[in-house]
């Protein structure tokens, strides 16, 4: 078949749909090559396999670049993010419990816990100062070393508060509630881990709830309870303050980032004796009646 006139080259022959096309020496090594596959499998003029493409390869968390390992939340980061975020959270949490104990040990002995009742309204001042520090943790949680330098004085400001109300409480009361905070936070923290379920829409709730709580406890303040009532009293903050070891546990991973870790200690801390002074009433109220 001659060429059309003004085409120097014959146009391209017809293959039946299906056919293999075989390339001999005459076919054009340029239209060859455009036809290659674009992905894996393509061989080189030389025979030999094509380089190793290391995307291809399946590789470890090691491969990938840091800045790339650290997601919007904990969840979303990679797990040696998350693990070396647990380990700082929960690291930090067992000094700041282990300080308010020795602290609280220490202001529970004879001379000290004596000198505390007679002087009750020096035990405002940790309590305002907690108050501050705390906010110096919230305004200073990404500036080290002020982060720590708050948190520090956070911890033992409230370690003094606590040591303050621990004085009026039989040693063997105060021990037993310290083991079943410890227990119940332990369940709690493991239970929220391995769950599935979606706390986020506890917010509210747990706000609306911990108002009622406040505010009921300040018109106690002025107006005492009856045992009965300041027991079922007990028993509902230690339901809320439950709730809320889950609501933080689920919140510091799906809602906070690695470099809020601060926040998370803080939340926390603050959970653990909140349910250790609901437990000590509940207790010293039952021992009572």
């Amino acid at each position: 078949m001659s060429a059309p006139t003004g085409y120097t080259v014959d146009p391209p022959t017809y293959t039946a749909p299906g056919a293999k096309k075989a390339y001999g020496a005459t076919s054009n090594p340029q239209q060859h090559e455009a036809e290659q596959p674009l992905l894996g499998g393509q061989q080189w003029a030389s025979g030999s396999q094509a380089p190793r493409n290391d995307w291809d390869a399946e590789g470890s968390e090691d491969d990938i670049p840091d800045d790339f390992k650290i997601g919007v939340t904990v969840s979303q980061s990679s797990q040696d993010v998350r693990a070396a975020f647990v380990r700082k959270v929960y690291g930090v949490l067992f000094v700041q419990i282990l300080s308010t104990v020795l602290v609280g040990w220490l202001m529970s002995t004879d001379q000290i816990s004596a000198w505390v009742q007679d002087h009750r309204g020096l035990m405002l001042i940790p309590m305002i100062g907690a108050l501050f520090a705390m906010g110096g943790c919230f305004w200073k949680r990404h500036s080290h070393p002020l982060n720590l330098v708050f948190l520090g004085i956070f911890t033992l400001f409230e370690a003094a508060t606590i040591g303050s109300v621990i004085s009026y409480f039989n040693s063997t009361i105060v021990l037993q509630a310290m083991l079943i905070t410890v227990f119940l936070f332990a369940g709690l923290t493991l239970f929220t881990l391995q769950s599935k379920w979606d706390f986020d829409g506890m917010a509210p709730y747990l706000f609306g709830a911990l108002l009622v709580f406040f505010f009921t406890g300040i018109v106690g303040l002025f107006i005492p309870y009856s045992k009965t009532t300041d027991m079922i009293i007990a028993g509902a903050g230690v339901l809320l303050f439950s709730a809320y070891i889950i609501f933080d546990t689920h919140t510091l991973f799906n809602r906070l980032h690695v470099d809020d870790w601060v926040i998370a200690c803080v939340s926390l801390y603050l959970d653990i004796i909140n349910l250790f002074l609901q437990i000590l009433r509940l207790l010293s109220d039952i021992q009572d009646r």
